[in-house]
């Protein structure tokens, strides 16, 4: 059985790849740094999706000045 803190942490990881993908990248940043994940599958993707997310932001910023 899952535990409470680890569904919560599933969640957030989901959403935040589904805020990705709709280009929602400031709420997927955040849920992507809540999410606590155990195994290093998620780990090492999590890691991968923040660093996306911080070139996409960085990029959108830059072209708008």
């Amino acid at each position: 059985m899952i535990s409470v803190d680890e569904r919560e942490n599933i969640r957030n990881y989901f959403e935040s790849r589904l805020l990705y993908e709709k280009k929602d990248y400031d709420n997927a940043l955040k849920l992507a740094y809540s999410a606590n994940m155990n195994q290093i599958t998620f780990k090492l993707d999590i890691k991968n999706l923040q660093k996306k997310y911080i070139m996409i932001r960085t990029a959108l910023n830059h072209s708008s000045l």
